[in-house]
């Protein structure tokens, strides 16, 4: 529903979203219960959290999960995920 939103938006890089909207649905689908998958999930809501609570939410359930988040130099965010959490379920 994600990519449908994005495709009709009248912002381009609204739109340029819709592709990576169908991947992350499609890898989901096929791996449901993967930590990999909840942390890629709790870091779209990091990237697009609006109030320092949500920020914070993301940041503590990614690093529950064991993975990383690292401050960059132009002030924004980098979510590390370890290799070793393909397949592991939380």
């Amino acid at each position: 529903m994600a990519a449908d939103w994005a495709e009709v938006s009248p912002y381009g890089y609204i739109q340029a979203m819709a592709e990576s909207s169908r991947e992350t649905a499609a890898f989901i689908a096929e791996n449901p219960d993967t930590t990999r998958t909840l942390i890629m999930g709790w870091s779209q809501i990091l990237g697009q959290a609006v109030d320092e609570y949500t920020f914070n939410l993301a940041v503590d359930q990614i690093e529950a999960l064991g993975g990383s988040v690292v401050r960059t130099e132009s002030g924004g965010v980098s979510v590390q995920i370890p290799e070793n959490l393909d397949q592991q379920t939380p």
